[in-house]
């Protein structure tokens, strides 16, 4: 290319110009054509290093090249193979850059690699102790700071399953600007893949092992005992040996061995060097004297990693006074104020509990002053609570004040750890994502990896079935439309699973064995969390039993034993605090009981001697103001009972939810049914509406009108609705309208206190020395704010209400 067409270059277009590139590089270049021969730098023992122009790349680079004497020897060929292969993929600042290899037409293997001029680790070590004048720190300084850049190299090397096993100031290159290189990796072995032997330059006889059992390879002065007395190969532990072997000669510019005569390693081998220490009155640093006699440890297990080596010579860098006064500092927080936060928290818990419990037995419509005591209760409780939150936003800001005096104090960055994952775990049990996130970004700010695999956030779950044999296959809960949908099938194997690993968040097994109904099991696993079904007080899964098909399963949803989390619901009227409680199994209506079930009842008691008088309290009774009340359901003569339409002339529905009967009429009718049919209690209705997992609503986290029947979801007046319409108002086991069209009377009595505290459910029915009894669910004239299913709503036993029915359950043994 002539002068002429280089001074156009700038002018062309950048696309005719990277063409003009593309088209220049397509040229390969021989070994002779790119590279010219500037001079040899160096010579080994069977290498030969030269300084060589790259003609392509227009650069200055080193060269080495295996000596022809040694072409015919298959070890030497393989170890400088190995030092080429091993050293390209390592790329840290602290180890050479490998840039091609290849093979001459000779025969002769050779590498490239960026050029490092400078002086061997060695030649500066004596150059620094032969300071006149110098203080032991001034003369150590600048060499520990060397070695601690050394053992983070090896460290990185370490941590890629490659070892160096010929670690000594010879190979150590100290290069411009304080950089020092790891060099000569030719006795290098990578832990996970074996000796790295490329194929294409083998001789031809065949590939050779690098290292046999038995083999002593390296320099005995520098070498660990056990691969002088040829028990080891090489390991991070002996490079480690090494490592500080190297200390020893920066510390006291002695070798740790002189004089060893014809047979060194037989020395190495038995006898440890001499304490380290200087020619000179100067006293070396304690903490420097212990790091290298940790690392040249005889017994390899006690040597720290190549990693923990840096961190102690980066303390002393730093300085010990300023990680001692960091130290102190998370010592005060960690012994003062941190127990102070778990003490205010708890006395904060107990005083909420104990005002719950006085406020239970005071009747609603008391008097201020009678409720004083419980008011009282509550402010100490929230006192204690603030006391709580700024103890631990002191402790936090001590812990950060630590760190901004030693930015590396593990134990205070694990402190941090801890306190950013109790968070983590609060507000994704809260469902509080913007915290969650925060949380999770603090925590991976701080973890220094042992919070790494619950990060990943996968846990595990054990399921067995009776029959076992059972199909299992997972669908994971996805956000879709603004509801939890459930994914597509995985299977997952037969019953019994045990530990199968799941993803975090919430999932749906579907369950199935011939002959018998599918079940769904809701489950929710948490980060390195194991789900399975133990109950409190036992040791082994609770196994759970598929139920056989029949007739006797129509209308019917099967919720299965285990665990729930109740409650947790900010937002809810009179809501408990999220706990989780262990429910037995039961069978759910899938509908509330409707207008024609319930007038089949009423005939039966007809039909079964009762008087009309008896059946009356059993009947459904509307009012309204300036009407008398009276009965949905009325008999002509001596006929049976028939519905009549309501005030506002609507037709009867046999598929209408009943409403307008008492607690006590919803009791006669589950004794009708006989079977174990009963009321549900409320924690049990709460499972059956929410899951597992401590949703909302019974589809999710939002609420959209047309979901389910309240106020909203009609353009003209509200109205209740057949129990078919709003399929969307679905639960995780598929009960259908829980927050919505009515209401559903329960089994036991209304209390503040609620269930709290009590792992395992135990359903108790109202007595005469209650007042209420539980509703929960939403209904068709209420807004969304009142039908969240965590809601606790009340009415008096004898009361009838146009919002509320009921629907039967019965346990499953």
């Amino acid at each position: 290319m002539d002068e002429r067409t280089l001074d156009t270059l700038g002018t062309l277009d950048p696309d005719r110009l990277d063409l003009w590139e593309k088209r220049r590089d397509q040229k390969v270049l021989s070994f002779e054509e790119r590279y010219q021969d500037l001079g040899r730098i160096g010579r080994g023992a069977s290498g030969d290093v030269r300084r060589v122009y790259d003609m392509k790349m227009d650069r200055v680079l080193a060269m080495k090249l295996l000596q022809q004497s040694f072409l015919h020897r298959k070890q030497a060929v393989t170890r400088f193979v190995n030092e080429a292969t091993l050293t390209a993929g390592l790329q840290h600042p602290g180890i050479v850059v490998v840039h091609d290899r290849g093979v001459k037409i000779n025969g002769q293997p050779w590498f490239t690699m960026k050029e490092v001029r400078g002086e061997t680790l060695e030649k500066v070590i004596h150059a620094g102790h032969s300071q006149e004048n110098a203080s032991i720190s001034e003369i150590l300084r600048p060499l520990i700071t060397l070695t601690q850049r050394i053992c983070q190299a090896v460290a990185y090397a370490h941590d890629r399953g490659v070892i160096h096993r010929d670690i000594k100031p010879a190979n150590l290159m100290v290069g411009e600007f304080g950089v020092i290189q790891v060099m000569d990796w030719g006795l290098g072995r990578d832990l996970n893949q074996g000796d790295q032997i490329d194929p294409e330059l083998q001789p031809k006889e065949g590939s050779a092992a690098l290292t046999r059992e038995g083999a002593i390879l390296g320099t005995p002065a520098y070498m660990a005992p056990e691969m002088a007395a040829g028990r080891s190969r090489g390991t991070r532990e002996s490079d480690v040996y090494s490592l500080g072997a190297v200390l020893y000669r920066v510390l006291s510019n002695l070798s740790p061995y002189s004089g060893l005569g014809p047979r060194p390693w037989e020395h190495v081998a038995i006898a440890a060097p001499p304490k380290v220490k200087t020619r000179t009155h100067h006293k070396l640093p304690p903490a420097l004297v212990e790091a290298c006699e940790r690392a040249m440890d005889r017994v390899a297990c006690a040597r720290p990693s190549a990693l923990d080596l840096s961190v102690l010579l980066q303390d002393w860098l730093d300085g010990a006074q300023a990680r001692q006064r960091a130290t102190q500092m998370v010592r005060h927080a960690l012994d003062s104020l941190k127990p102070r936060i778990a003490s205010k928290r708890q006395k904060a818990q107990a005083l909420q509990r104990e005002a719950r419990m006085v406020l239970s037995k005071v009747p609603t419509l008391a008097s201020s002053a009678e409720k004083e005591p419980g008011w009282r209760l509550e402010d100490q409780a929230q006192a204690h609570a603030q006391s709580a939150v700024l103890a631990e936003a002191r402790f936090e800001q001590a812990l950060h004040a630590a760190l901004s005096v030693d930015p590396t104090l593990g134990m205070a960055h694990d402190a941090l750890s801890d306190l950013y994952r109790d968070r983590l775990i609060e507000a994704e049990a809260q469902g509080d994502t913007p915290r969650a996130l925060s949380s999770q970004v603090q925590l991976e700010t701080h973890d220094r990896g042992r919070n790494q695999a619950w990060l990943a956030g996968e846990g595990t779950l054990t399921l067995h079935t009776e029959p076992s044999g059972a199909q299992v296959r997972c669908r994971s809960y996805v956000q879709k439309g603004r509801r939890l949908v459930a994914g597509p099938p995985k299977l997952l194997g037969a019953t019994p699973i045990n530990e199968a690993v799941l993803p975090r968040g919430s999932h749906l097994l579907e369950v199935t064995y011939p002959g018998f109904e599918p079940m769904r099991y809701p489950v929710r696993v948490a980060r390195q969390e194991h789900w399975e079904g133990v109950v409190p007080g036992e040791n082994s899964p609770r196994v759970v039993p598929l139920l056989p098909s029949g007739p006797e399963r129509s209308g019917c949803c099967y919720v299965p034993a285990g665990w729930f989390q109740c409650g947790g619901d900010p937002d809810a009227v009179d809501g408990l605090e999220a706990q989780w409680i262990w429910v037995d199994g039961f069978e759910i209506q899938t509908h509330p009981v409707t207008h024609g079930e319930y007038l089949r009842f009423i005939n039966a008691q007809l039909q079964a001697g009762l008087s009309e008088e008896q059946i009356a309290p059993l009947l459904p009774w509307v009012s309204q103001s300036n009407a008398p009340e009276r009965a949905l359901y009325v008999r002509e003569g001596q006929g049976p009972y028939q519905a009549v339409p309501d005030f506002y002339g609507a037709p009867w529905d046999p598929s209408l939810p009943i409403t307008q009967v008492s607690w006590h009429a919803a009791m006669a009718y589950a004794q009708w049914m006989g079977g174990g049919w009963r009321l549900p209690d409320e924690l049990e209705w709460e499972k059956a509406a929410r899951g597992v997992d401590g949703r909302t609503w019974p589809w999710g986290e939002h609420f959209d009108p047309t979901w389910a029947n309240t106020v909203q979801s009609s353009d003209g007046a509200p109205m209740r609705v057949s129990v078919h319409q709003f399929p969307d108002d679905c639960s995780p086991y598929a009960v259908r309208g829980m927050a919505g069209n009515v209401r559903d009377l329960c089994l036991n009595p209304w209390s503040k206190v609620g269930k709290l505290r009590q792992p395992i459910l135990r359903t108790r029915p109202w007595t005469d020395e209650h007042e209420y009894v539980v509703v929960r669910g939403g209904n068709w004239v209420s807004t969304p704010a009142f039908c969240r299913p965590a809601n606790r709503l009340v009415t008096k036993p004898e009361a009838r209400s146009s919002s509320a029915g009921f629907r039967l359950l019965r346990p499953v043994p």
